[in-house]
């Protein structure tokens, strides 16, 4: 039997959150998505919740007491972890990794773990991407208080703008 992992993707928007969770194996195997919810209208009471994980489907469900990114994932988590539709996640310690999309990540050239330093050096660029970082961040936050055996991993939009050519960055 190959040991399998759980991985989540997370992208938080100024008034929205998404995840994405993956089975991943030790092979060579590409990962197979799980399931994924997103959270929308943060900023316009009351959110909606919308999930999907094959065999269990909501859309448009309304939650009025979530109201900002970082009790967004936490409801996230809460669903997945309560929905009874897939083993692999019924329990938060099978995650291993979170992997964030955060929009600027100043002099980090590639994707990046995220620990105590780096969460503080991210939080100093927020300025440059303010509604994106800031609930990028929160979410970061929320997976450190809520699966701290998982690895966090910032995977930064400003890493793909950095590696296209002059002439094609430069307009």
């Amino acid at each position: 039997m190959q040991a399998t992992t759980k991985n989540d993707s997370t992208n938080a928007g100024s008034s929205s959150v998404n995840v994405s969770v993956y089975k991943t194996s030790y092979a060579s195997s590409p990962p197979t998505q799980l399931a994924e919810a997103s959270i929308f209208d943060l900023t316009a009471s009351p959110a909606t919740f919308t999930y999907n994980t094959g065999s269990t489907k909501i859309k448009n469900e309304e939650i009025p007491s979530v109201d900002s990114q970082e009790s967004a994932f936490e409801h996230v988590l809460e669903r997945l972890q309560s929905s009874g539709s897939l083993l692999e996640i019924s329990d938060k310690r099978n995650t291993i990794c979170v992997c964030h999309c955060v929009v600027h990540g100043g002099d980090y050239p590639e994707a990046h773990v995220i620990d105590e330093n780096t969460l503080h050096h991210l939080q100093d660029l927020t300025e440059l991407a303010p509604l994106h970082d800031a609930s990028a961040l929160a979410i970061v936050r929320a997976c450190m208080k809520v699966l701290p055996k998982a690895k966090n991993i910032a995977y930064f939009d400003s890493s793909f703008h950095a590696s296209m050519p002059d002439a094609m960055r430069t307009y």
